[in-house]
């Protein structure tokens, strides 16, 4: 009779050996690996959108330079002189013809 006592307790397992660590330490071992597989994708897949996201903004770059250079007329606007061209980021010069407000 106490050999199947003793069996008993063998296949319950390590839970009723040592008490609820065991579950616990399971559970935290789990819940860890799914954090860092989650983690990962996340930084991968936001990696794949910024470099996807820097390809459409150099497209759209360089598609609005040729547009410009083909259908944009620059000889209507005056020449910039040597003093016009260091205030060229704070002064907009107005086109010729057109009010200035």
């Amino acid at each position: 009779m106490e050999n199947i006592f003793r069996h008993r307790q063998g296949c319950l397992g390590r839970a009723s050996r040592h008490g609820s660590r065991v579950p616990a330490a399971d559970a935290t071992v789990t819940g860890l690996s799914s954090r860092f597989r989650a983690m990962f994708a996340y930084n991968y897949m936001v990696t794949s959108i910024r470099m996807i996201t820097q390809e459409l903004d150099g497209f759209a770059s360089e598609l609005s330079t040729a547009l410009e250079h083909k259908y944009v007329d620059n000889a209507r606007w005056p020449k910039k002189s040597a003093g016009a061209a260091r205030l060229a980021g704070a002064v907009r010069l107005a086109a010729p013809g057109k009010d200035r407000r």
